[in-house]
């Protein structure tokens, strides 16, 4: 199992969820939680998995951020409880709007 983070710089909520879809080919639907800062996007998948798009952002904060190791990402796609790792990392890699931040095994 494993967590994979990705950010984008530039992509907004709708963007990123966009490309998310599209390259994963999954559909995530609006979801709300005040620990991930508010609306964000989400989708259970088989055997656990969780991806999730989400604002850095918090709402009506000033400049406060979720992730402040990676505050200069606006928007953050989290991949979750995954044995797919490296099909996930495959397909979205070429993605010029996401980068990789963060990889963790365990």
């Amino acid at each position: 199992m494993e967590t994979i983070l990705y950010g984008s710089g530039d992509g907004d909520l709708d963007e990123v969820r966009e490309i998310v879809e599209a390259r994963l080919g999954v559909r995530l639907e609006p979801r709300e939680s005040s620990y991930k800062g508010g609306d964000y996007f989400g989708a259970d998948l088989a055997g656990g998995e969780v991806v999730t798009v989400m604002d850095n952002r918090v709402p009506d904060e000033d400049g406060e951020v979720l992730r402040p190791d990676h505050a200069s990402y606006r928007t953050l796609v989290v991949l979750d409880e995954t044995d797919r790792g490296d099909e996930l990392v495959a397909a979205l890699s070429g993605e010029s709007r996401l980068r990789m931040l963060e990889r963790e095994q365990w």
